[in-house]
């Protein structure tokens, strides 16, 4: 039961984190004006949060779960080191938008199309990587 409700949790805060940059995304190509900036600020709470969950989740999982693979295999692992490098390219490339967005939600004023495309592209680029999660996941499930 413990390893359902970890593998449960883990890939529910991945979806939540996946569905909140998505969402990040989207509201980028809106015009910046004060109310969409709070949701913004909003989203990027959300997948801080979603973030801080799948990394603590997964750790749990590897530490804790019931496989027979146990914490040694991971850490043993070329496919968990690259996964958690991408996660932690993921979470770098993550700074810059949420520093902007904290900043931005401090302004009473929309902000330029400019600047959010720069934002936009690092958000982007945090997407593009995301796929390579599952992809390595998997493959690590069905190794050693």
């Amino acid at each position: 039961m413990k390893d359902l409700l970890l593998a449960a949790g883990h890939h529910l805060a991945a979806f939540t984190l996946v569905a909140a940059l998505g969402a990040q995304a989207l509201l980028l190509r809106l015009p910046l004006r004060p109310d969409t900036l709070r949701l913004l600020a909003r989203t990027d709470l959300v997948y801080g949060v979603a973030a801080a969950a799948v990394l603590g989740l997964g750790g749990c999982r590897v530490m804790w779960d019931g496989t027979a693979k146990g914490a040694a295999f991971y850490a043993a692992s070329p496919l968990f080191w690259a996964k958690l490098a991408v996660f932690a390219a993921v979470g770098l490339l993550s700074v810059f938008p949420t520093l902007r967005f904290r900043r931005w939600a401090r302004q009473p004023q929309a902000i330029p199309p400019e600047q959010a495309a720069s934002v936009r592209r690092c958000v982007m680029a945090e997407l593009a990587l995301l796929p390579l999660l599952p992809i390595l996941a998997a493959a690590l499930a069905r190794s050693g």
